[in-house]
């Protein structure tokens, strides 16, 4: 807007600062470098915010610290590794379910779909009332234009 009014030369609001043509190239080059990339500036300026979360379930047993281990018990970590059978390591990963973890997977499931359902029906409702305005735009837009719901447009009526 202050390109194109400067382009004019109307003292003391405006002088002829720029040509038409000036205004023209100005105008695309906003348009296909910072506009088209607003996005991408908006990611790289805005600055990054790092959330660490950590649950505690009432009733389930604390969970310990990471011990980083000393490079004696890696060497004898990796000779472990290295000797253990292939029926030894499918049995190693298989993790037993105990009773309150099955518990705590139960809950989480529960509360999870009656968050999805709730969501849902959340969407449900946004889309019938954006449905709805947007049948009662078309409408209006009908209206003004003298077509009637259902009716031809204008221009094909058969002559005879």
């Amino acid at each position: 807007a202050v390109v194109s009014t400067q382009s004019t030369g109307r003292p003391p609001y405006s002088i002829g600062v720029f040509t038409v043509n000036q205004v023209q190239a100005i105008t695309e080059y906003a348009l296909n470098t910072y506009f088209r990339h607003f996005n991408m500036y908006k990611y790289a300026f805005t600055p990054k915010v790092r959330v660490d979360i950590s649950l505690h379930y009432e009733g389930a047993p604390p969970t310990p610290e990471p011990v980083e281990p000393t490079p004696v018990e890696v060497e004898a970590v990796d000779e472990a590794v290295l000797e253990a059978s292939p029926e030894e390591e499918v049995a190693e990963q298989e993790p037993t379910e105990t009773e309150e973890m099955r518990q705590l997977r139960e809950i989480i499931q529960t509360v999870m779909g009656s968050e999805l359902k709730t969501l849902q029906g959340r969407l449900e409702k946004m889309i019938a009332e954006q449905d709805s305005k947007l049948a009662k735009q078309v409408e209006a837009l009908e209206e003004s234009a003298g077509l009637k719901a259902g009716s031809k447009s204008p221009g094909n009526k058969k002559k005879k």
